[in-house]
C-alpha cells in the first residue's frame, strides 16, 4: 500500500513539473532544427566588447538556416536596420524582399557595409507580447498586420551587428513598451533582470538641480527651434527661477513640474516626460473648470449633482485667474487644446500640482452665490473609479474604439473614422477597396473623421491621402537640426548607447563621433545643418482616385500626423474642415528621431525630437503663424457637447451636407496678405534677389532718364 502510494506521489509530481516545464517553453526555438538553448551566444546582461547587452538573446547559426516564427502572431514590423551601436539601429522605409537585390539598391544608397544590414521582424502573440528577431534575411515579403503561425519561416540567418563577426540572431521581447525576458518563454534559465521602473520620492538640492541641468543643457545642444516661441533671454531667466525655487530637499512632484513646466515654456507637444511620479493620484468629489472668464462645476457625484454648472469664484481660496498660470503643455499658440485643458482637465491639474494641502485631498469651493461647501477628496485605485455625473465616455472615446470605422450614413454620404496613422499594411489596402467602392458606387459625399487621431506614420498618411487628392502634395520643405551628431548629452541617452557609457571609464570619449544626420547640409548663416526636401512630391493615386466633396472633421486632439494631413485638405481646397483647430502646429512640427534622455539622479526620461520638419512657409490669414490647421466651420467646445449623447459636430457636418455648404472659393495661397517665413537657406538667396531687385529699379530709372533727355 505504502509502494502504491509512493508510485502515485511519484507520478504527481512528475506530472506536475512536465506540465510546468510545457508551460514555461511555450515558444518554439527559431533556429530550425535546434533545441531550445542551442548556440547561445550572448544572453541578456552579457557584454559584447564593452557594451552591456541588457535585453537580448543572441544566437549563432550557420548563414541561410531558416528561422522560424516562436509563437502564432500578428507582424507588427517588417523592416531592413542597420546597427551602429547596440542600443541604437537606423531602420530603412524599402520593404525587404530579396536580399541579393536588395544589396545592390542599397550599395548604390551609399551604404558602406551591407552585410551587416538585416532584418527585423516583430511578431505580436495573443496576450500583447511582442518578440522582435533581428538579424535576418528575407525569405519572402510580410505585411505588417498579417497572421504568422507558430513554426511558419520566416527568414533566414543572417549578420545581426558589426561587433559579432559571424553569423546570429537576437530576440528581444516587450510588452506595453516595456521590455521582458527573452528566455523564460522557450524554457530556459535566466539572466534577463525586470526593469527597475521605482522612482525615488524625494533628491537634495543638489541632486534636483544637476537633473535639471542635464536636461536643459540637452534642450539647447539637440532641440531644433528651442527659441521659436519663446525668447533667449525668456528661457533663461524662467529655468534660472526654477533652480531657484528648489529647497534643501525636493519632492518628485516639485521635480515633475519644473520638468514640466520648462516644456510647456518651449510650446511642443512631442517632447515629454515619459515616466512622472508614481505618488498616487488624488481625485476631489467635484470636478471644475474654466470656459471664457469663469470657473465652473463640470462634474460632481451623484449626490451632489445640483452643483452642476454652478459658478465658483475659488477653489481652497485661489481664484479663476491664478489656476490659469498653471496650464500651457500645448503647441505653438494653439488655442484649442488650452481651452479643452482648462474645461476638462483643470480640477487634475489642480489636484496634482497645486493642492496646498495634498494631506487629506479635500477641496473647499466658494461659489459665486455665496455659498461654501467642503468637497471630500481621496486617492485614485487601480482597482476602483470615482463614479461622476454627467458621464463624458463616448465623448472621449469618440473614433477611438477601432482602428477603422466606415458606414454608410446615405445613400450619398460615407463615413469614414480613422484613429491614428499607425495602421499595417492589411488596415491600409482595406482603406483603399473602401475608397474603390465608393468611386464605383458613385458616393457624392465622404465625411474623413481625425477627430482624436494623435499619431502616425507619414507613408501610411501620404498614400491614404493620395486616394482623393487631385494634384501633386509635398510632405516637407526641409528638415533642420542643431548639430549632425556626437551629442553630448548621449551618455545619459537610453537609446544611444547610455549603458555602454555607463560602463566606460570616466575619462573615455561616450558615442564618439556617432553621426547621425550625415546628408543634412550647413546652413548659410552656420545656424545648425539643413535637409532640402522641397523637390520630393506624392503624386496622387491613379488606380483609386475620389473626386466627391470631402468634409474632414478635426478637433483639439488632432495631432501630428492628422494635423499634416488637415493642412494638405484645406491647402489645395481639397475639401472643408469642421470642428476645431488642430493641436498641433501647421507650418512646423518636431516629431521625428527621438531622444530619451534619463536623468541619472531622479531616473526621469524625457524624450525629445532631435529634428524640426518644416511643412509651409506661407503665412497668412488662413494659416497664421503658430496655429494649428483652423477649421473652415468651427464648432466651439461647450458643456453641453461633453454629456451630449449625439455627435455634435458629425451632426453639424451632417447639415452643412444637407444645407449645401461646402468650399468658399480660396486662390492658391499667393494672396497679398501673405508673409513668407524665410528658411535659413531662404534668408541668403533673400539678399540675392534684394540686390537682382535694385539693380533692375536702377536699370529702369536710367532708361527712363535716357528718354526724357531725347
Amino acid at each position: 500500500m505504502k509502494t502504491k502510494l509512493k508510485i502515485i506521489v511519484l507520478c504527481a509530481i512528475a506530472l506536475f513539473l512536465g506540465s510546468k516545464a510545457f508551460a514555461q517553453a511555450e515558444y518554439l526555438w527559431p533556429v530550425e532544427g535546434k533545441t531550445a538553448g542551442t548556440d547561445i551566444l550572448y544572453q541578456p546582461q552579457s557584454y559584447i566588447g564593452q557594451e552591456l547587452n541588457a535585453n537580448g538573446l543572441i544566437i549563432a547559426a550557420p548563414l541561410n538556416t531558416n528561422i522560424l516564427a516562436p509563437v502564432e502572431g500578428t507582424v507588427t514590423m517588417f523592416n531592413y536596420v542597420s546597427r551602429a551601436a547596440l542600443n541604437y539601429s537606423t531602420m530603412y522605409g524599402r520593404t525587404p524582399s530579396d536580399f541579393q537585390l536588395d544589396s545592390l539598391y542599397f550599395v548604390e544608397a551609399g551604404e558602406s557595409d551591407v552585410q551587416f544590414l538585416n532584418l527585423a521582424i516583430g511578431i505580436q502573440s495573443a496576450d500583447g507580447t511582442t518578440a522582435y528577431l533581428e538579424g535576418l534575411r528575407p525569405t519572402k515579403p510580410f505585411k505588417t498586420g498579417q497572421k504568422v503561425q507558430r513554426g511558419e519561416v520566416i527568414g533566414k540567418v543572417g549578420y545581426y551587428y558589426k561587433k559579432i563577426n559571424k553569423p546570429c540572431i537576437c530576440i528581444e521581447m516587450s510588452k506595453k513598451g516595456i521590455a521582458t525576458d527573452p528566455m523564460t518563454p522557450f524554457g530556459l534559465k535566466s539572466t534577463f533582470l525586470e526593469p527597475d521602473l521605482k522612482l525615488k520620492s524625494t533628491f537634495t538640492k543638489e541632486e534636483a538641480t544637476e537633473d535639471y541641468n542635464i536636461f536643459i543643457d540637452a534642450l539647447k545642444e539637440g532641440f531644433p527651434g528651442l527659441y521659436d516661441y519663446v525668447s533667449e533671454v525668456d528661457f533663461a531667466q524662467f529655468t534660472a527661477s526654477q533652480r531657484e525655487g528648489f529647497g534643501k530637499t525636493v519632492s518628485a512632484i516639485e521635480l515633475e513640474r519644473a520638468i514640466r513646466s520648462t516644456i510647456g515654456l518651449i510650446r511642443d507637444s512631442h517632447t515629454n516626460l515619459m515616466n512622472p511620479s508614481n505618488e498616487n493620484p488624488r481625485f476631489s468629489t467635484i470636478d471644475f473648470g474654466i470656459q471664457g472668464d469663469s470657473m465652473i462645476a463640470t462634474r460632481t457625484g451623484r449626490a451632489d449633482s445640483k452643483y452642476l454648472g454652478k459658478r465658483i469664484l475659488t477653489v481652497d481660496g485661489i481664484p479663476c485667474d491664478s489656476m490659469r498660470s498653471y496650464f500651457n503643455l500645448f503647441d505653438g499658440f494653439i488655442e484649442s487644446y488650452p481651452d479643452f485643458e482648462f474645461l476638462c482637465m483643470l480640477d487634475l491639474r489642480y489636484c496634482r500640482f497645486i493642492q496646498p494641502n495634498a494631506s487629506n485631498y479635500d477641496v473647499l469651493v466658494e461659489f459665486a452665490d455665496g455659498e461654501t461647501k467642503l468637497f471630500k477628496g481621496g486617492s485614485y485605485k487601480a482597482t476602483k473609479c470615482f463614479p461622476r455625473t454627467p458621464s463624458w465616455q463616448k465623448w472621449y472615446l469618440t473614433n477611438l474604439l477601432e482602428p477603422i470605422n466606415f458606414r454608410m450614413i446615405s445613400d450619398t454620404t460615407a463615413y469614414l473614422g480613422i484613429r491614428d496613422f499607425e495602421l499595417n499594411q492589411v488596415e491600409v489596402e482595406q482603406i483603399r477597396e473602401l475608397f474603390a467602392q465608393m468611386v464605383s458606387d458613385s458616393v457624392t459625399n465622404l465625411i474623413i473623421d481625425l477627430r482624436n487621431n494623435g499619431d502616425g506614420n507619414q507613408d501610411v498618411m501620404a498614400e491614404i491621402y493620395s486616394f482623393f487628392a487631385q494634384k501633386p502634395f509635398r510632405q516637407d520643405m526641409y528638415q533642420k537640426v542643431n548639430k549632425r551628431g556626437d551629442f553630448d548629452f548621449f551618455r545619459y541617452s537610453t537609446n544611444h548607447g547610455a549603458k555602454y557609457c555607463q560602463q566606460c571609464a570616466i575619462d573615455e570619449p561616450h558615442c564618439e563621433g556617432e553621426i547621425l544626420f550625415p546628408d543634412f547640409e550647413p546652413s548659410p548663416d552656420g545656424d545648425g545643418f539643413i535637409l532640402d526636401l522641397s523637390s520630393q512630391w506624392h503624386q496622387p493615386d491613379s488606380t483609386v482616385n475620389y473626386k466627391g466633396k470631402v468634409y474632414l472633421l478635426v478637433n483639439e486632439r488632432s495631432f501630428s500626423a492628422s494635423a499634416v494631413f488637415a493642412g494638405w485638405v484645406k491647402k489645395q481646397n481639397r475639401g472643408v474642415i469642421a470642428g476645431r483647430e488642430t493641436g498641433s502646429t501647421y507650418h512646423q512640427m518636431k516629431a521625428i528621431k527621438f531622444e530619451n534622455l534619463m536623468l541619472p539622479n531622479s531616473k526621469y526620461i524625457v524624450r525629445f525630437p532631435l529634428v524640426k520638419t518644416v511643412m509651409d512657409t506661407v503665412v497668412n490669414e488662413r494659416f497664421p503663424y503658430g496655429r494649428g490647421v483652423l477649421p473652415d466651420y468651427e464648432v466651439k467646445l461647450t458643456m453641453d457637447e461633453l454629456s451630449n449623447p449625439n455627435d455634435t459636430i458629425l451632426n453639424y457636418t451632417l447639415q452643412l451636407i444637407e444645407d449645401g455648404k461646402y468650399i468658399v472659393h480660396h486662390p492658391d495661397e499667393t494672396t497679398e496678405n501673405e508673409t513668407i517665413i524665410p528658411t535659413k537657406n531662404e534668408k541668403a538667396t533673400g539678399k540675392t534677389l534684394l540686390w537682382v531687385a535694385l539693380g533692375i529699379i536702377g536699370i529702369g530709372l536710367l532708361v527712363l532718364m535716357a528718354r526724357r533727355k531725347r
